[in-house]
């Protein structure tokens, strides 16, 4: 870190970095959070996270209601004469929805080290899964939560992908000197650089 920066403050290049770092951790939290929703869901746990990508879990929860995996009460009167899906229609949709999160990983892994190309190919996805999620369940009061933590991890990844456009234009940090050397306290002009002094052992 330069020396121009006061002790504990960042510099403007690991500001940036903190801020790419922050947008790939928020990232992360969204996929190991829809992943465990879609287990959660799968074993009919009646317990959601909002943390997550919406599509993989509608297209899951579509799968499963074909195919009649969700427990009776949960069709109701529409149980009676209502003909159910082959299996293979959920284990399908199942598939749809871990490649989906796959992306998301691939994206996240190979945005380390400032690729933040693949951050963007994040970026694209999750609007569209905000999109998608806009366009199915619309705005409506038991949508705001999963609205709000939507709109938080697309401004953290704008954010991040702002900082590595920023971290492009930075000149690289000053490297410190291993070691200072002494001067005398009171040099004869204030305004020019003092000459080191040695002491003999």
């Amino acid at each position: 870190m330069s020396n121009r920066y006061p002790q504990g403050s960042l510099s403007p290049r690991q500001a940036c970095e903190r801020q790419y770092l922050v947008a790939r951790s928020n990232l992360l939290l969204l996929i190991v959070f829809t992943a465990i929703n879609l287990i959660l869901l799968v074993t009919n746990a009646n317990t959601y996270f909002l943390f997550s990508a919406s599509i993989p879990y509608y297209i899951v929860t579509m799968g499963m209601y074909m195919c009649g995996r969700f427990p009776a009460d949960y069709y109701a009167d529409e149980i009676e004469g209502f003909i159910f899906l082959d299996n293979s229609v959920f284990v399908i949709t199942l598939i749809i929805a871990i490649i989906i999160i796959l992306l998301y990983l691939l994206a996240w892994f190979m945005s380390s080290k400032n690729r933040a190309g693949w951050l963007k190919f994040a970026f694209v996805l999750f609007v569209l899964d905000t999109v998608g999620m806009l366009f199915i369940f619309g705005l409506s009061i038991d949508s705001v939560l999963d609205i709000l933590f939507h709109a938080w991890v697309i401004y953290y990844l704008v954010v991040g992908i702002r900082a590595h456009k920023k971290l492009m234009l930075l000149p690289p940090d000053e490297v410190p000197l291993p070691f200072t050397l002494e001067t005398p306290e009171n040099a004869e002009n204030a305004g020019e650089e003092s000459a080191p002094t040695y002491q003999n052992s």
